[in-house]
Parts: C-alpha cells; sequence; structure tokens
C-alpha cells in the first residue's frame, strides 16, 4: 500500500517535502509507462501470460488478464473450496478455462504469494 503524507500536518514543511516526493515518484512512474509503452514492454504482464500485476488494481496482487479478479480467488474455489471449474466459469462468465489453466499455473510457480494472499483476505472476513 502506498503511504501518503498525512493531510492532518499540511502547513509543516515535512508535509510539503513528502507530498514533493510523493508527486516526483507518480510522475517518475508515468514516464516510465509511457517509454515502455512505446517500446511495446508491457511493465504489469508476469512470468505467466494472461496473468498481470498492477499496482493500485486490486492491491497489486495478480490478476486474471485486464479483469478485477485476482488470481488468489480463483484459487481460493477451485483448491481450497473444491468448487468445479464449470461452477467457477458459470459465476464468471467473463473467465474461460484457459483463464483458470493460467490462474493454476501461476499458482505453482506462485504458490507462497497466492497462499499468503489467501489467509490474508480470510482473515479480512
Amino acid at each position: 500500500m502506498t503511504a501518503y503524507p498525512n493531510p492532518d500536518h499540511r502547513n509543516s514543511s515535512v508535509y510539503k517535502i513528502q507530498l514533493i516526493e510523493k508527486i516526483t515518484q507518480l510522475e517518475d512512474l508515468a514516464i516510465i509507462r509511457q517509454i515502455a509503452e512505446q517500446l511495446g514492454i508491457d511493465l504489469d504482464a508476469t512470468d505467466v501470460e494472461g496473468i498481470k500485476r498492477t499496482p493500485g488494481v486490486v492491491g497489486g496482487r495478480a490478476r486474471i488478464g485486464n479483469r478485477r479478479i485476482p488470481v488468489w480467488l480463483i484459487i481460493d474455489f477451485l483448491i481450497n473450496l473444491k468448487v468445479e471449474r464449470s461452477k467457477v466459469l458459470s459465476n464468471y462468465p467473463e473467465l474461460s478455462d484457459e483463464d483458470l489453466d493460467r490462474a493454476l499455473k501461476y499458482y505453482g510457480l506462485h504458490k507462497s504469494e497466492i497462499d499468503a494472499d489467501i489467509a490474508e483476505n480470510s482473515e479480512e472476513e
């Protein structure tokens, strides 16, 4: 999660410096993204085609394609809750069978990450 300067201290010089640093970081990120786009580089891509990670989208967690469906959610359904693939696909009609395969492949490569995401989201409920 990105830490932003405390707005309760707007008149302090520390707040102003922190704000300038944050704006600079965001501008740098925008410039980097523009250059990458011009070079045809997808900064959100992962080591599994069709799985992306984007800061600010589903908490920066791995997600399926350009959708806001996190990999951990699909893995939780398939592995932990033992929901049948056909049921997952009927509940998420925007997903394909190949999307489920991609999520499972990502899980195989990043098991500890996805297990931690599942545990974290189970605690929130």
